[in-house]
């Protein structure tokens, strides 16, 4: 901020023109070095722990575009999720293709209950491609596929 100052930086980004988004996005960044600094040996581990090394990121469908990760993990799926992958909702069957497109080995759902949980279209269309279940938990509770 001593080096830039704050309205340099705040026009360097559409994202940064809003104050409260910039004041955000600012305290965040703090915060987390602060965060990756406490405990850590030196410079060179605080900067790879800022930058996120050995960590999982965590995106929803829009910020994977145009990424590539190793694996995809599609936690509890259902069919009342706005993404859900049915004919009548080609937009949010596109979506999906989206995500599961970024993965560059392998995707792993895991099976939500309760209402909605089921989707026997996704899970028919896996067990097609030859995915299988890798595990079956206790009194309905997620699986693996």
């Amino acid at each position: 901020m001593n080096v830039f100052g704050e309205d340099r930086l705040r026009t360097s980004h559409p994202a940064y023109r809003r104050v409260d988004d910039f004041r955000r996005v600012r305290e965040g960044f703090g915060d987390l070095l602060d965060e990756c600094r406490d405990g850590a040996a030196g410079w060179d581990r605080v900067v790879e722990l800022f930058l996120g090394e050995d960590r999982l990121a965590l995106v929803t469908a829009h910020e994977a575009k145009g990424l590539e990760f190793r694996t995809m993990i599609f936690y509890g799926p259902d069919s009342q999720e706005w993404w859900s992958p049915r004919r009548d909702r080609p937009e949010e069957l596109r979506n999906f293709h989206v995500a599961l497109s970024r993965a560059r080995q392998g995707a792993i759902f895991t099976r939500a209950s309760g209402p909605g949980a089921a989707m026997p279209r996704l899970e028919e269309t896996l067990r097609k491609a030859g995915a299988r279940t890798v595990r079956k938990c206790p009194k309905g509770g997620h699986r693996t596929v």
